[in-house]
């Protein structure tokens, strides 16, 4: 391991996420992870989100899942940037599949909450547009530049009428909080656009200024830090206990 950046030769990388070398050459081979540098030597560098996500494609794999179904669940779009669908053929088929995918990914979740660091930002911002449609919103993400201050464009039809809720996501380090500034960027994206309100979600925590402006303004913008990420997990999956 380098003595100053935290960073793993590929045999501690693979050592430390349970696999053997060969199956972290294969997963750098079909570009499952991706290393994070080279040693003065040219060898592989790995960091430890690095092997969090090598761990978290060891658990899928472990689960009966194919690592080209991980490759497409982890690195690729499933929601197309202009609709709520999934970006594969609309058949019933596709759709079920793609429950199916991340079902297992939101179980994996559930039980280690700890592999959300090993998620990429992109990614992360599906996972809480998935669970969001769970619930019964139409969603739709917003281009990865010039996003407006909102990731996520959240539907929900009822019979007192139609809402829209913004949604910003932020895949941050848990020592990293959110800030005030944050909070109320998106509280005034939420009054130039005339939503019902907003949303920050976060794998980190929000700052004491955050929580108390935020107090200010609950009706018009709800926080959901590490803890309540971990909730929401765990409540997609009903038969589950956990200690």
């Amino acid at each position: 391991m380098s003595g100053n950046k935290n960073l793993f030769s590929i045999g501690a990388a693979a050592r430390q996420a349970g696999i053997s070398r060969q199956s972290l050459h294969h997963y750098v081979t079909l570009k499952l992870v991706e290393p994070t540098g080279l040693s003065a030597t040219g060898g592989r560098l790995f960091d430890e989100m690095a092997v969090e996500r090598v761990r978290l494609i060891k658990k899928l794999n472990e689960s009966g899942y194919p690592l080209r179904a991980i490759q497409e669940l982890l690195f690729e779009n499933l929601y197309d940037q202009s609709q709520s669908f999934l970006r594969s053929e609309e058949t019933a088929q596709i759709v079920t599949v793609s429950h199916e995918a991340w079902t297992k990914l939101i179980g994996e979740l559930s039980r280690s909450p700890e592999l959300l660091y090993s998620l990429g930002p992109r990614k992360f911002e599906e996972l809480i547009a998935e669970l969001l449609d769970r619930e019964g919103l139409r969603v739709h993400l917003t281009p990865t530049t010039r996003d407006g201050g909102r990731d996520i464009l959240a539907f929900h039809q009822t019979s007192i009428g139609n809402h829209l809720y913004l949604v910003e996501c932020k895949h941050y380090q848990p020592k990293n909080p959110v800030g005030i500034a944050i909070v109320q960027r998106l509280y005034g994206v939420v009054a130039q656009e005339r939503a019902t309100a907003g949303l920050i979600v976060t794998t980190s925590h929000f700052s004491k200024d955050a929580l108390t402006f935020t107090d200010t303004v609950k009706h018009q913008i709800g926080l959901k830090d590490y803890e309540a990420v971990k909730r929401w997990l765990r409540s997609q999956m009903p038969s589950q206990r956990f200690y």
